[in-house]
Order: structure tokens, then C-alpha cells, then sequence
């Protein structure tokens, strides 16, 4: 089998406004799907640096990484981080289904 890798990366500074904050969410999300990817796939394209942002539907097949998770993992991570932008957005998206705003 072969080695795993794991990638981690961090945000060195607070979210200043509203793209800022869709960015800091989307550019994980982008990421792993990105580093999902089989690696012959990749390489097709010219490799994980030269793939394009519109090739990555075309060239992610199912079992090629989960894109639920990357987002989960990039929510938690702003959670931890204390994003008010993207805390402000879980508030407002756990209002419209009806539950009680959560402390972080």
C-alpha cells in the first residue's frame, strides 16, 4: 500500500471582509480536490501545478477524494480559528433552520 500524505496548511491572518472570507473557505475546498486527484490524472494535465481550476470537474472521478470534507475541514478550520465572518454565516445558516445559535 502505498504511503499517505497529509497536507496541512494555515491561514496567517484574520479574514478582513467578504471575499476574504468566501476565499479562506473555497481556496481548501479547492485544494483537496486538487490533491485528490489520481496522480496519472494530474500528470495528463501537466502535473498537480499546472492543473486548471476549470479541469478539476473533468478530471475528479468518484473515490478520487470526498469534496464534503474538504469542505468540513475548511469550516472547522475558520471555526477554530475564530472567523467571525464565517461564524457570522454559521449563525445566520443555523437560524433559518430554526436552531439555536451555538457558542465557538
Amino acid at each position: 500500500m502505498p504511503a499517505k500524505h497529509v497536507r496541512a496548511e494555515r491561514q496567517q491572518n484574520p479574514v478582513a471582509d467578504e471575499v476574504s472570507a468566501l476565499v479562506a473557505v473555497i481556496r481548501p475546498i479547492l485544494l483537496g480536490l486538487l490533491w485528490g486527484l489520481k496522480a496519472d490524472f494530474a500528470e495528463d494535465a501537466g502535473g498537480y501545478n499546472r492543473v486548471k481550476l476549470k479541469m478539476l470537474a473533468r478530471l475528479r472521478r468518484p473515490g478520487d477524494g470526498d469534496c464534503g470534507i474538504c469542505f468540513e475541514y475548511a469550516v472547522h478550520e475558520a471555526m477554530l480559528r475564530g472567523e467571525q465572518m464565517v461564524l457570522e454565516r454559521l449563525d445566520a445558516a443555523l437560524s433559518l433552520c430554526r436552531e439555536s445559535p451555538v457558542t465557538i
